[in-house]
This record gives structure tokens, sequence and C-alpha cells, in this order.
């Protein structure tokens, strides 16, 4: 029972991390790149939507670079890490999230963590879940508990699940529990279950 203590938990807070993934590359307005990229969902063609947002990225739109960066993580890998480094450069959270995560440069991904840890320093609660995820992704322990300390303590839901697994991997039972359950009382559904809280305090 006590190895599913952990492997219950660090199931959740991958799947928590995959999901916020999922919507960083989904996200939806209403400009002419979102149309043209949802006409490539359609089609299987993102080659006017890659247009429109290489102008923009070009104009220093970062969410644009950015934009352009998750449809050609699909294609071209090398050259989605030069828009996502474009982005992170203009303190785009997601994009520094994507390229530290994507990358094994360390130039990479210590520019990923300087900008993220800028605007977690003062402050900037999704900064802080950021960082942590991206600490957690590349197994820095300590490092994703300090960052998402800053968003819990900010009551950031999520970010408090999100340290439960960090102090999860840890083995700080005591300090997880507290996390999860203050992430349950804040409205965090995915923290409230019941056999996950029955495990950990065993």
């Amino acid at each position: 029972m006590k190895k599913n203590t952990f492997s219950l938990l660090l199931f959740m807070i991958v799947l928590v991390f995959s999901c916020y993934e999922i919507g960083l590359t989904e996200e939806i307005d209403t400009d002419a790149g979102t149309e043209e990229f949802i006409k490539g969902l359609q089609i299987g063609d993102f080659s006017s939507a890659k247009a429109y947002y290489k102008k923009s990225c070009d104009e220093n739109v970062t969410d644009s670079c950015f934009r352009l960066a998750a449809i050609l993580a699909q294609e071209d890998k090398e050259l989605a890490k030069k828009y996502y480094r474009i982005a992170c450069r203009g303190f785009h959270d997601a994009a520094c999230g994507q390229l530290g995560r994507r990358s094994d440069n360390g130039d990479d991904i210590d520019l990923a963590r300087s900008q993220l840890q800028s605007k977690c320093s003062g402050g900037d609660g999704n900064s802080c879940f950021v960082l942590g995820a991206l600490e957690y992704d590349k197994k820095e322990w300590e490092r994703a508990v300090d960052a998402f300390t800053v968003a819990c303590e900010a009551d950031d839901w999520k970010s408090c699940f999100s340290l439960a697994g960090s102090y999860a991997k840890l083995k700080d039972k005591e300090s997880a529990l507290k996390s999860l359950n203050k992430s349950c009382k804040g409205g965090y559904v995915e923290a409230c279950g019941g056999e996950m809280h029955y495990i950990l305090k065993e």
C-alpha cells in the first residue's frame, strides 16, 4: 500500500500537467491566426495559420511566436524551439515552460528558469506554477517545492496540488497531505480523492 501512496498521487500530478500543456496549445481567441488555425484543424493544413503567426511574431507579438511554435512542434522540433525561445525572451510563461521542458540544452533551460523566476519573484502566481512544472519535469523536486509553494501560498489551488506531488517525490508524506488538504479545501476537486487521502494517512 505504501508504494501506491506515491504512484497514485504522481499519476494524478502528471495528468494535471498533461492537461495544462494541452490547454496551452489549444487556447482560443478571435484573432485571424486562430481562425486559420481552426481551419487547419479541419483540413490538416496549417500553412495559413503559420504564415499569419510568423508575420505577427516578426512584429514582436510574443503570443504569436508561441502559437507558431506549438504548430511547428509537430513538424520541426528544433525550429519550434527557436520560436519558443523568442517568446520566452518576451516573458511568455507558457513558451518558457515549453522551451525548458522540451530542451536538454543548458542555455535554453537557464533562460526559461531565469524568465519565469523573475516573474515568480515579483508575485506572478502563474509564472510560479509554470516554473514548478518545469522543475518537476526536470526532476528537481526541491526547486519544484519552492516554486509551487509561492503560488500555493497565494491560494492557487492547482499549485497546492502540484506541491503535494513534489513533496511526495521527496517522501515527505506529512507535507504532501497538508498541501493536498489545502488544495481540496480551496475547491480543486482533483485533490479531493478519498482513496488518495486514505493511503497518505497510513
